[in-house]
Parts: structure tokens; C-alpha cells; sequence
């Protein structure tokens, strides 16, 4: 079993811009996890990728390394989806229950979002988050904070689990402006720095009003495990 202080250092480094998600090699997250299995010696894994109903599509066992990267090849053929260009709008829901229950959980839908959306866009979260936060150090750092910025700089200073969260946060506002359907109350959801709604369609609207008509919209309903791949963009007419 990894120590805390092992799995904060690896949380830390999917922080860094070097990182990309699908991209294995040169990965410092996944070198990182691999050196530990070499330490630790693990010699097998047993593998499964899941569909959006979570049902087993594809099982790999054997070498930790091999095994896996096999693994990562069917993985991508359920869940990587090409998109010959980004949207003005990107509407993500997480996926539904449990994936929606947390901000902790739901926040996980826009890193992928955050692919398929030009700089300057609008993310459209919808994401019930019943249960608020999910986790108490993520949500003492989003009301300790007055601007993203503060969240960027804290992590430098002191990089903690769940923190952590709160530096994607401010990561992903620096593309995007994001606006959250849920049943949190709107003051919570401004500490994090979001436009809160209650109605999807009164979200839509708002990112309309200033998108305009021909903007492009593009919808992630599994959000959560849908890893769009953006080519380049095309000129529009």
C-alpha cells in the first residue's frame, strides 16, 4: 500500500503541464507510478475497462508495463473521441450518480471538457453535488480563497490531497469560463469561482447571449470518461 506521502507527491506531479491525459510516454505521472511498482515489486495486474454503464468491455492481465499499455489501447477505442474542432459552448454532465454526488467527483468532467473548448469558451456543468464538496481540506481551500490566483499560489506554498482539486479549478478558469447546474446553493458555487444555475436551460442561454448564433456547441453526456481529442481547427465561412 502506497503512504500518504507517496500518493500526495504523484497527485502532485498531474499538476504539472507535462502531464496530458492519453499520453503515456514521457508521462512523469505514469513513470512515477511505474518506478514505485519496479520498488514495490509487483510483477502482474488484472485490468478492466469499463463502459459508461460500467460494465467490463475489455480485461488485460500479465506485466505491469506491457499489460497495461495494451490496456490503454482499448481504452482509448471505448472512451478517446476525435473532434475536428473546438466549441464556443461545451455542455458535460459527469455521467450521473455517484460521479455527480461531489464537486470532488464532478470537477473530473472539466479537465475533459476543458479539450474540447476553445480559450475563452464556456464549459455547462451539470452536476446535482448533493453531497456539496466531497471533501473538507478542497472545500476549506475554495472558501480560504478570493481569487483563482489564490489557489495557484497556495499550492506552491503547501501541496496537499484535496487542495489539489482547487489548483485544477483555477487551471481550467484560465481557459474557460465555467457555469454550474446543480443543486448547491449559489453562493458555494461562486467561492468556486463558477456562474451558478439551477436550470440547464437557463445556463444555455446565458452562454448564448454572449457566445451568439452561430456559435458551436458541442455535448459530453459521459463526461467522466469521454476523452475528446481536438484536431485542428477549421476556418469557419
Amino acid at each position: 500500500t502506497a503512504s500518504p506521502r507517496a500518493l500526495e507527491h504523484n497527485h502532485r506531479l498531474s499538476t504539472l503541464e507535462e502531464t496530458a491525459l492519453g499520453v503515456i510516454s514521457g508521462n512523469i505521472v505514469r513513470g512515477d507510478m511505474e518506478e514505485f511498482a519496479r520498488i514495490a515489486g509487483l510483477k502482474f495486474i488484472l485490468n478492466l475497462v469499463l463502459n459508461e454503464y460500467n460494465e467490463p468491455v475489455f480485461v488485460t492481465a500479465g506485466d505491469p508495463v506491457e499489460a497495461h499499455r495494451f490496456g490503454c489501447e482499448a481504452a482509448a477505442r471505448v472512451m478517446a473521441v476525435e473532434v475536428a474542432e473546438t466549441a464556443d459552448i461545451v455542455i458535460v454532465s459527469p455521467g450521473g450518480a455517484p460521479k455527480d454526488n461531489t464537486v470532488y467527483q464532478a470537477q473530473k468532467s472539466v479537465k475533459n471538457a476543458l479539450r474540447a473548448v476553445r480559450q475563452g469558451g464556456v464549459i455547462i456543468v451539470a452536476a446535482e453535488c448533493r453531497e456539496g464538496f466531497g471533501d473538507p481540506v478542497f472545500e476549506r481551500w475554495i472558501n480560504e480563497s478570493a481569487s483563482p490566483e489564490d489557489l495557484v499560489r497556495r499550492s506552491k506554498k503547501e501541496f496537499v490531497l484535496g487542495g489539489h482539486k482547487g489548483l485544477f479549478i483555477a487551471q481550467a478558469l484560465d481557459k474557460a469560463r465555467i457555469f454550474w447546474v446543480s443543486d448547491m446553493e449559489y453562493e458555494e458555487v461562486r467561492h468556486m469561482f463558477f456562474k451558478p444555475f439551477r436550470s440547464l436551460q437557463e445556463a444555455i442561454n446565458s452562454a448564448l447571449s454572449t457566445a451568439g448564433d452561430r456559435a458551436v456547441i458541442k455535448v459530453i453526456p459521459w463526461g467522466g470518461i469521454t476523452v475528446p481529442y481536438a484536431l485542428e481547427p477549421v476556418q469557419r465561412r
